[in-house]
């Protein structure tokens, strides 16, 4: 027997255990995703929100994935940030445990946001949390020019 042939099948390990651990490390870097759309409250979507949350007017939005904590930014061009939930990643969504409104200083908060895809590709975002008594919700729906 070749000392080739013996070899082969630790090389397979080996080789199978770097790709393990590339894939796993590629998972926790941190991540930036910028994109433009709309906030849309749809007749549909409104009723499911009680009358006086704050709605968010945005035309962007940017997630920023860490493996601690994470950000989901609605943001308007000349307005900059209206809404800015913090959380951790549970999936496709986001635990919510602090809410920015408006470049304000964050405040405790509890909800969730939940990213929607369409063919692999982010197509809506939606976050609803309670800060101060309050409820604070937006819907955004990305535009095509994203994908």
């Amino acid at each position: 027997m070749s000392a080739s042939f013996v070899l082969m099948p630790v090389i397979g390990s080996v080789l199978a255990s770097v790709a393990a651990m590339a894939s796993t490390q590629a998972t926790d870097e941190p991540s930036v995703t910028d994109l433009r759309g709309r906030c849309d409250y749809r007749p549909e979507v409104l009723k499911s929100i009680l009358p006086d949350t704050g709605l968010a007017l945005c035309n962007s939005v940017r997630i920023e994935r860490n493996a601690d904590a994470s950000v989901i930014d609605f943001r308007q061009t000349l307005g900059g940030s209206q809404f800015r939930y913090e959380g951790t990643w549970t999936g496709d969504g986001m635990a919510i445990n602090r809410l920015a409104i408006r470049g304000r200083a964050p405040k405790p908060a509890t909800g969730d946001c939940t990213v929607y895809r369409n063919a692999g590709q982010i197509s809506t975002i939606t976050c609803i949390a309670k800060a101060e008594r309050k409820a604070f919700a937006a819907n955004f729906v990305a535009s095509r020019v994203n994908r």
